[in-house]
């Protein structure tokens, strides 16, 4: 069985001696099969793909421990960017290249959704060779609709403000026809009509 972390295809006869370069050759490959798998620690912290950004702002180069050497479609990678976006960016992670990174929407990042000293959370995505941003999702959600929710509100005022404006203009010019009414009564009233 083939793998990539240790593979001994001619194994020792019973009963014969092993010479001590054949025996250390053996265990010096279970030594590097046994470094390529991440340490407990990194594990049970679920720290197997985080790796550190060297980069700048827009472009973030990241290494992790194990280092890959391919992208391949789903992989995940997380890092602590030194720096936010200012508006469309790329990751370079483990040396294989500058690949633009997305929003969830496909669309390019704009400034702010990298925060300085945040966490970032992206996908490796295939088909496109781009890096979808996931870590912002749901914030990029809430942003949304309270933009959304606030262009409503703000709409619903101004119509609201527009409409009492409109009240109030009717009820001036109705209380200035009661007044002229008033005052043609009042004046009708007295005699004061032109003789015929």
């Amino acid at each position: 069985m083939q793998n990539d972390y240790f593979n001994h295809d001619v194994p020792l006869a019973r009963h014969t001696l092993a010479r001590a370069e054949s025996l250390n050759d053996i265990f010096y490959s279970l030594q590097a099969g046994f470094a390529k798998i991440p340490d407990v620690a990194r594990v049970k912290d679920g720290r197997i793909v985080y790796g550190t950004d060297s980069g700048t702002a827009n472009f973030y180069q990241v290494a992790l421990p194990q280092p890959r050497t391919q992208l391949t479609d789903g992989m995940q990678v997380v890092f602590r960017a030194q720096y936010a976006n200012t508006g469309q960016s790329t990751l370079n992670l483990d040396g294989l290249g500058a690949v633009a990174l997305i929003r969830l929407d496909g669309q390019d990042l704009v400034a702010g959704d990298i925060q300085e000293n945040g966490f970032v959370e992206c996908r490796y995505h295939g088909p496109s060779t781009k890096w979808v941003l996931t870590s912002h999702s749901l914030r990029d959600v809430v942003r949304g609709e309270t933009a959304r929710i606030g262009a409503e509100v703000a709409q619903a005022a101004a119509e609201a403000t527009k409409d009492s404006a409109n009240l109030e203009a009717n009820r001036a010019e109705q209380e200035a026809n009661r007044a002229e009414q008033e005052a043609n009564r009042a004046t009708s009233g007295a005699g004061l009509q032109n003789p015929p």
